[in-house]
């Protein structure tokens, strides 16, 4: 996501994107580029793994203030530096191939 400049990584889950995007009060300058989308089963797995994944991030977050000032209704706690993105983008894609690997079988 890019608000003047400004550059971040949103982790999220939800049954409509478009929806969801809307939700978090972002400006109308913001340009949002969908990096991955992972399909689950149910939403409760999606939720769990998102879980997981700001668990073992928990440190490598945005500062929820500095958050709050693009993300104005909610989404704000999610966000993570763009120098993250090969990291969770490895973690998304490991995700992924576990999920096939399952299926075939």
């Amino acid at each position: 996501t890019v608000i003047h400049s400004f550059i971040w990584i949103k982790i999220g889950y939800a049954r409509s994107i478009q929806r969801r995007i809307k939700e978090y009060g972002l400006t109308s300058d913001a340009v949002v580029e969908r990096l991955k989308v992972i399909d689950f089963e149910t939403g409760r797995q999606a939720h769990r793994y998102e879980a997981s994944l700001h668990k073992k991030y928990l440190r490598k977050r945005l500062p929820l203030k500095k958050m709050e000032e693009f993300h104005t209704r909610n989404g704000y706690n999610e966000c993570y530096p763009l120098e993250m993105l090969d990291t969770l983008m490895k973690d998304l894609e490991a995700k992924e191939k576990r999920m096939k690997k399952q299926q075939e079988n």
